[in-house]
């Protein structure tokens, strides 16, 4: 009987433990919990960790995209749905600045609900820098108060969100050097509940499609789901954000002192060349009092003696021109260069390691001038261990100083790292979209301004490829004469699109019309995609263009795909004019499985948000599709292209250093083909299967890297796939 009592309470005290299942991309803090135990262990449990590691805003329409799911527990439910319109709740988050915000506000944090508005909260940075934080009422109205905080730049700040019933209070925590902190609190009472329902709809860090983020870092996020008043946010990871403070500082000293000897440089010109200047300015130089400066103190001399060195060298590269920024991101361009073939050469040399030092001071000052693919091989160099010992946190800094302005390279590198959760970056499909997005819509806009050239002569002569200058007369008179044989459709399109726009060629839309449609009869697909622009474009009959588009759409055309894609999601079609996302998702995912840029961002944001009818979250798919859009960058495939050309010269040292670089990037053909070199230059083992594991493991693994390490031994297998880079759209 004793033995069956056991079981019972056994049973009992079983039946009071449950888990929370946690967020697919956030940390949960605390075990199971005990409905026996004291309740500030019980909200222990609802401690969100949003974001763990920095995340580089640009200050553009991308960020990161995070969901919170209902509780399972059928109690805290009941609670948190009751706390609808009494809510507690409390948000942590670390800032690090750049610039204050380019327009009137820039968005932080956003909830956009299922409504397609804004939810609770909205917190927002102004041009000002002051902090604005918006709320819906419980009656739907919208309130906002702004905190005048004028948040420092280059300093990290850590803002406290404390959200109870009506009120709120928002805690601003600065890090000033030497370890100082400085505290700031402001309250506002909205004077009726604050609406806030966490699960509707989707969470926002950084930029989206309503509004631009912030430039600067977002590091750490904490949320507080049931509220607190003891907020536990550390900065971290300490020495990854505080080296990026650290250089970030050491760029802005490097340009005062690039912009100084520059003024001093040009008043010397000046001189020098007898320029004009007026007659009190002369008596001022001849009578006045003469006091002789140091543009420079001692101490900058010494720190900043490699930058002045090298503005010494390259003086008529950069005086006498209009654009300084233009031309010393040229300057840093060629310390790039110089520094690819110098680390090729470092393993021959005595000293390799005072070398490197060398070269990471020069990469630098190269970045801070402006050309970001040096931080990327600064990256390169401290993740693979190339030269220099492995460093994985100074390899953190330089990929987010690479992301954070922008580089299209640091940007798919930074992805691919979250997405596959390499090199101490935190395995995060939000993260990995956010980084992801930004560099599928710029493929998108860098094709769009590509149209379909090298295909023949006339192509080369429109757009200037291969040698061949850019000769639009010259490329009309190939395409006519091709065209009016009336045998080739490709040549009719193309001909028959200069014709409709004009370009070369006076308008003709008569011919042009005819030539489109004898093409399309032949069966050429963009023809019949070309009728559908001609029409919604030139004629404005939706019902034609419409079922042009669907002809295209259904003999295989990703443009035609697309563009019934978006008649769907505008409500335009005329057989059905509501508007239909659900369809038009399934358009665009359609076309983006055939290559169309465009297709890969807009089906990624309906699977990264799930807020679209029938089309469930699905984070990593949206990533993969984002990632397969991001590898026909026409940047890329150059950069691809000049790495096959170093190892065709015989530079096979130079070529691994740029191999390895774009397989940071999460490039198969590149992982591949640096695996291939590290092996047959001897380098490390460490190195071979580096990119050997990295190409097998990738979403498209390269056929060879299947096979035993014997198998990548051959030279033939440094591939170039220039035609997955970009030449037709």
């Amino acid at each position: 009987m004793r033995v069956v009592l056991s079981f019972i309470c056994a049973a009992l005290v079983l039946s009071t433990v449950w888990c929370e299942s946690p967020d697919a991309n956030g940390t949960y803090h605390g075990d199971f919990v005990r409905f026996e135990q004291p309740p500030d262990r019980v909200m222990d449990k609802y401690i969100v960790d949003i974001l763990t590691f920095p995340f580089a805003s640009t200050g553009e329409r991308f960020g990161i995209i995070h969901t919170f799911s209902s509780f399972k527990n059928k109690d805290l439910e009941r609670r948190r749905t009751l706390d609808l319109k009494q809510p507690s709740v409390t948000l942590s988050v670390w800032l690090y600045l750049l610039s204050w915000c380019g327009q009137s506000v820039c968005g932080i944090i956003k909830h956009v609900n299922e409504h397609r508005s804004y939810g609770s909260p909205l917190i927002m940075l102004s041009d000002t820098g002051n902090i604005v934080v918006q709320v819906q009422m419980v009656n739907g109205e919208e309130r906002a108060f702004t905190a005048h905080a004028a948040l420092p730049l280059h300093t990290w700040i850590r803002l406290d969100i404390f959200f109870q019933v009506s009120e709120a209070r928002l805690k601003i925590t600065k890090i000033l050097p030497g370890e100082k902190t400085v505290e700031t609190t402001h309250f506002y009472d909205f004077h009726q509940s604050v609406q806030f329902n966490e699960t509707s709809g989707y969470f926002v860090i950084g930029g989206c499609s309503y509004m631009p983020g912030f430039s600067g870092y977002v590091g750490p996020i904490r949320y507080y789901r049931l509220g607190t008043e003891n907020v536990t946010n550390p900065l971290s990871p300490v020495r990854t954000l505080k080296e990026l403070d650290r250089l970030h500082k050491h760029c802005e000293e490097i340009r005062q002192v690039t912009e100084q000897y520059l003024q001093a440089l040009r008043q010397n010109r000046d001189i020098s060349r007898d320029v004009c200047e007026c007659y009190y300015g002369g008596l001022k130089r001849k009578f006045g009092h003469r006091e002789c400066t140091q543009s420079w103190s001692w101490d900058q001399q010494r720190r900043f003696n490699l930058t002045l060195k090298l503005l010494e060298e390259n003086q008529e590269l950069i005086t006498g021109l209009g654009n300084i920024s233009r031309h010393l991101l040229h300057l840093g361009r060629m310390i790039f260069q110089d520094v690819v073939k110098t680390i090729s050469k470092a393993e021959e040399t005595d000293g390799s390691l005072d070398l490197m030092s060398t070269v990471i001071k020069q990469l630098e000052v190269s970045f801070c001038w402006g050309h970001q693919h040096s931080s990327l091989l600064l990256a390169t160099l401290y993740l693979a261990g190339l030269g220099i010992p492995v460093d994985l946190e100074q390899g953190h800094v330089y990929s987010l100083i690479g992301g954070v302005f922008d580089d299209r390279l640091s940007l798919m590198h930074l992805g691919y790292k979250h997405m596959q959760g390499l090199d101490g970056f935190p395995k995060n499909q939000n993260t990995a979209y956010g980084y992801y997005a930004n560099i599928g819509k710029q493929t998108s806009i860098d094709r769009s301004k590509v149209q379909d050239s090298w295909k023949n002569l006339a192509r080369m002569h429109l757009w200037g490829s291969n040698g061949v200058e850019k000769d639009i007369r010259a490329a009309v008179m190939w395409y006519a004469r091709s065209a009016l044989q009336m045998v080739d459709p490709i040549a009719m399109y193309d001909y028959a699109i200069l014709l409709l726009k004009g370009t070369g060629v006076k308008k003709n839309r008569t011919l042009g019309l005819e030539l489109l449609e004898k093409a399309a009869d032949m069966g050429s697909v963009e023809a019949l995609n070309g009728l559908g622009w001609y029409y919604s474009t030139i004629v404005k009959d939706g019902r034609k263009a419409f079922r042009y588009f669907e002809l295209a759409a259904q003999n295989g055309s990703r443009d035609g795909l697309f563009n019934v894609g978006v008649y769907h999601l505008n409500g335009e079609n005329p057989y059905q004019p509501e508007r239909n996302e659900t369809a038009a998702f399934h358009y665009f995912l359609e076309a983006a499985h055939l290559g169309h840029v465009e297709g890969a961002v807009h089906s990624a944001l309906f699977l990264s948000t799930g807020a679209v009818q029938g089309v469930p979250r699905d984070q990593g798919k949206a990533v993969l599709l984002l990632k397969q859009a991001s590898e026909i960058n026409g940047h890329l495939g150059f950069m691809v292209k000049d790495a096959l050309q170093t190892y065709q010269r015989g530079s096979w040292d130079e070529a691994l250093v740029k191999y390895a670089t774009l397989a940071e990037t999460g490039l198969g053909v590149a992982q591949h083909n640096a695996a291939h070199l590290c092996e047959v230059l001897g380098h490390s083992s460490a190195c071979q299967w580096r990119y050997h594991n990295y190409s097998t493991y990738n979403h498209i693994p390269q056929e060879a890297a299947k096979g035993p390490s014997t198998d990548l031994v051959q030279p033939w297998l440094l591939v170039n796939d220039m035609d997955s880079f970009g030449g037709r759209q």
